[in-house]
């Protein structure tokens, strides 16, 4: 396999999308969506996701 120069690797990221549902591992990712959005110079999205409404409730 050959070497990969690291200049001619070029990504683009320009938002990055963080779903949070309270938990510890959602706030922990969110440490990594700030990582990211530092280094590519990228907004950051969230959206709060909630578990499925029980269909009993709904009736």
């Amino acid at each position: 396999m050959k070497a990969i120069k690291e200049d001619c690797i070029r990504m683009i990221v320009g938002k990055i999308l963080w779903a949070t549902d309270g938990s510890k591992e959602s706030n922990d990712a969110l440490k990594y969506a700030k990582l990211f959005a530092k280094t590519f110079d990228a907004e950051i999205i969230g959206i709060h996701v909630l578990r499925p409404v029980e269909r009993k409730f709904l009736i």
